[in-house]
């Protein structure tokens, strides 16, 4: 059994607006409301797994990448703008090199991993295929 001193907190004006596009964000109210009914279903683990923010993981900058801003900036609180210059067309690079890197793994998840598994079965559809083909009865 659940007690509540309200039901308020699961009336309209409380829940999030659904806006035109994407999820509905997550406040306390509906959290409340979810992990309630979980709870009340008794299945706990839900509550456990429920996503707490619905917010993008954020990629992790390379240190290539960081290098070069730093760089800039020091080179921008000097005042040289040679060196400004030229930290920035290293930041440039970086990034066209992480930007190859993250291109690389879309292709390789997309089609690299995919293409093994294809790989595999065939090899052992082939080699069941001559296991039959050798069985004597």
């Amino acid at each position: 059994m659940l007690v509540a001193g309200t039901s308020t907190f699961l009336e309209d004006t409380f829940m999030p607006q659904k806006p035109q596009q994407g999820d509905i964000p997550m406040n306390a109210a509906l959290a409340l409301a979810l992990n309630a009914i979980d709870w009340l279903a008794a299945d706990s683990d839900l509550i456990a797994i429920r996503a707490k923010t619905t917010e993008e993981p954020a990629l992790d900058i390379p240190d290539s990448v960081l290098a070069a801003e730093n760089t800039a900036r020091a080179a921008a609180e000097a005042g040289n703008e040679a060196d400004v210059e030229s930290a920035l067309t290293e930041r440039q690079a970086a990034i066209a090199s992480w930007d190859t890197k993250k291109l690389a793994y879309r292709w390789i998840n997309t089609f690299g991993i995919p293409f093994l598994v294809v790989l595999f079965g065939l090899f052992r559809w082939r080699r069941r295929s001559n296991k039959k083909k050798t069985l004597k009865l």
